[in-house]
C-alpha cells in the first residue's frame, strides 16, 4: 500500500499505522455508551530527511487533507479526510550522531470510518 497525501504519494511509507478507538464521550439515559463519530491514526516513519518533515510539517495547516491508509478493519486502502494535528520528529541521542532526525511521528484526527 502507498501512502497518499492529497493524492500525491508519499516519497517515504510508515514503519507503523496505528488506528485509536473511537473517543468516550459519556452515557446516554439508558446506560449505553457515546462515542465520538471521529478517530484517530498514529503514522511513525524511521529515518525521514528532511524534505519529508517540511512536507509533513506544512501539511499541519489546520486545513483537511485526504490521505490514503489501510482501513482499520479490512486492512484495504481508502482515502479518509483528516487534520494533520501533529508533526513531532524523533532525536537520535545516542552514538556519534546525537540530535540527527531518527524518524517522525504524525497524529492525524478527524477522522471518519464507516
Amino acid at each position: 500500500m502507498r501512502l497518499e497525501i492529497d493524492s500525491v504519494p508519499a516519497e517515504h511509507q510508515p514503519t507503523s499505522v496505528n488506528w485509536n478507538s473511537p473517543t468516550l464521550l459519556g452515557y446516554n439515559g439508558d446506560g449505553s455508551p457515546i462515542y465520538s463519530q471521529y478517530q484517530t491514526c498514529n503514522l511513525g516513519f524511521d529515518r525521514l530527511v528532511t524534505p519529508d518533515n517540511f512536507r509533513w510539517s506544512e501539511a499541519s495547516d489546520g486545513e483537511r487533507h485526504t490521505v490514503l491508509l489501510p482501513n482499520p478493519d479490512s486492512g484495504n486502502p481508502e482515502e479518509y479526510s483528516c487534520f494533520i494535528a501533529r508533526v513531532a520528529p524523533r532525536m537520535n541521542v545516542r552514538g556519534d550522531c546525537k540530535g540527527a532526525n531518527a524518524g517522525l511521528d504524525v497524529l492525524l484526527n478527524g477522522i471518519t470510518v464507516t
